[in-house]
């Protein structure tokens, strides 16, 4: 019973879902209950909201972007460095088997 509750649980699925949950329920409560002092903090009339704005905006659009970007980077690095260890264990292979063959002689 345990294992079974333990892989339901702490499957990463389960994991993601939590989390997905957790920051929509801290949203709606954040909106809910501060809207007003949300909403003072921006004066549309003001030309420092309006620079924030422009900034912001397309910060959040590319935000994405940058990210997916360095985990492409990094996933690529991975792939090479694999690649690079798979051929340095053949060689180490091959050299292994010249030294055991040159010891059975």
């Amino acid at each position: 019973m345990k294992k079974i509750l333990t892989t339901i649980f702490f499957n990463s699925w389960t994991k993601t879902l939590f989390f997905i949950f957790l920051c929509i329920g801290l949203t709606y409560f954040i909106i809910n209950n501060f809207t007003e002092q949300l909403v003072s903090l921006i004066n549309w009339r003001k030309k420092e909201t309006w620079v924030m704005l422009s900034i912001m905006i397309p910060t959040m659009l590319l935000l994405p972007t940058f990210l997916n970007t360095f985990v492409f980077l990094k996933i690529v690095q991975i792939a090479d460095n694999t690649k690079e260890q798979n051929t340095l264990l053949k060689q180490q292979n091959v050299l292994l088997k010249q030294i055991l063959e040159n010891k059975n002689k």
